[in-house]
């Protein structure tokens, strides 16, 4: 009759073992999956974080490779204007090639970069930090339309002296040359309009320093505005001329004669 007591603790002390057994492997079970999925959400998360790092220093790359690419084209574009002086001409240039430098320098910082925090700050200078980009390329660009504007100006003025002359030999054979006139009239003024907007623009951009942005973009619009008008009246110019050098051709034609004039873009 003893060993019934015993058996009944040695039972309850199994299935204390036991339970204890089974608390621990569910123990290990909540907490070990707990684990791993901590572990998958820190790689995950790590992962995530490279893959953006990698995206913004690609995008960064290539935002400062455009903006080299540009600023090295527009280099040119200011050695072949014909409007700047030689001083002019060295300071635009001195000033690029050092953005140029600036944007290479960043570039390299950016792609040695390991923090996101450190990665996003030298991305968003690109905008913020480096102004000679924002300023220049608009700035050279209305330079190099008043060089165009001021060049074919100058040609078309050539050209009006010989249609004008071509115009009084036509009014002393007998021709009725008024509409002629009013042409060459208003080619002279369109050509000199375009010339005054040209000029303006200059006075507005050429002083312009990256400094002085975004404040002094205002200029920049009033000055893309005159390169605006100034092509306009240098295109009503261009139809003027043509306009005259078709009368001219009809008076010929009429008389049978033959004549020349210098070819209107030439």
């Amino acid at each position: 009759m003893i060993s019934r007591p015993i058996l009944i603790i040695d039972m309850n002390a199994f299935q204390l073992r036991n339970l204890g057994l089974v608390v621990l492997v569910a123990v290990v079970l909540v907490f070990g999956a707990t684990s791993s999925a901590w572990a998958m959400t820190a790689t995950s998360s790590v992962e995530n974080q490279q893959t953006r790092m990698t995206n913004l220093k690609t995008r960064a790359n290539t935002e400062i490779d455009r903006r080299v690419a540009s600023l090295s084209g527009i280099i040119t574009k200011i050695n072949a204007n014909k409007r700047l002086t030689a001083a002019q001409k060295q300071g635009f240039v001195s000033g690029i090639n050092a953005e140029i430098a600036s944007l290479t320098s960043l570039k390299s910082k950016i792609t040695n970069d390991t923090d996101v925090a450190t990665l996003k700050s030298d991305v968003q200078s690109i905008v913020t930090s480096y102004r000679v980009y924002l300023l220049y390329i608009p700035q050279i660009h209305i330079l190099a339309a008043d060089d165009v504007i001021g060049t074919s100006s100058d040609r078309l003025a050539s050209l009006a002296v010989d249609l004008n002359n071509r115009i009084q030999q036509a009014r002393q054979a007998g021709k009725d040359v008024a509409s002629l006139q009013a042409s060459y009239n208003d080619l002279l003024s369109k050509v000199a309009a375009a010339k005054t907007a040209a000029n303006t623009a200059d006075v507005l951009v050429i002083p312009l320093q990256p400094s002085g942005y975004p404040g002094n973009k205002s200029q920049l619009v009033s000055a893309r505005a005159d390169v605006t008008a100034g092509l306009q009246d240098l295109k009503a110019a261009l139809q003027d001329a043509r306009s005259i050098m078709q009368g001219l051709k009809a008076f010929e034609k009429s008389t049978g004669a033959t004549g020349s004039a210098t070819p209107v873009g030439r």
